[in-house]
């Protein structure tokens, strides 16, 4: 979907299809993008950029660099992400999963499967820090490193879900095998 990712664009298929879905929202691309624009985040992307081609410890120097964008966030729109929960999350009971939703991520192109942060059991108070934290791994180490092509296309929403406290059963479905498409495996 253009405006949440794959997997809020799933959720919400599955809501429409009749399937019973843990109570979720999702704060679009748009938003978070508008959030990121009002700090020096992609600034501090750019000084990496140029520091990394005179750096032999890029490791050092992307956990360096994803450690100052997440207090420039925390720093610069910890206020906005309070006044989207007061408005939104009156909905969802607590706790949540915040989740991200990136463009590039659960596509036909690319999975990245476990490159974005998942933050589980977030209660009201922590609510922020946990969004900063996902919205930041936009810029963790592994995406510096290993993704910089892709940076300046990232897109992330995050999706917001109730946690499923006592399922009575849990899993993951690939629905293509990786070897022959025409099976599915589950």
């Amino acid at each position: 979907n253009n405006e949440t990712g794959q997997k809020g664009a799933r959720l919400w298929k599955l809501e429409d299809m009749g399937y019973n879905v843990p109570k979720f929202n999702i704060i679009e691309f748009d938003l978070i993008k508008n959030w990121i624009s009002r700090t020096d985040a992609l600034k501090l992307i750019s000084e990496y950029f140029k520091e990394s081609l005179k750096n032999t410890d890029l490791e050092h120097l992307a956990h360096k660099y994803h450690e100052k964008i997440k207090e420039e966030l925390k720093k610069n729109i910890s206020k906005e992400i309070k006044k989207w929960f007061n408005k939104n999350l009156h909905k969802l009971n607590f706790p949540i999963s915040i989740r991200s939703s990136a463009n590039i991520e659960d596509s036909i192109n690319s999975n990245m499967a476990g490159v974005f942060t998942t933050i589980i059991n977030v209660e009201k108070e922590n609510f922020v820090q946990a969004a900063i934290e996902v919205i930041a791994s936009l810029f963790k180490e592994e995406v510096l490193l290993n993704y910089k092509d892709s940076i300046p296309k990232l897109k992330q929403s995050l999706v917001l879900q109730e946690m499923v406290l006592k399922p009575k059963f849990s899993g993951t479905i690939f629905l293509k095998s990786i070897n022959d498409p025409n099976t599915i495996v589950i």
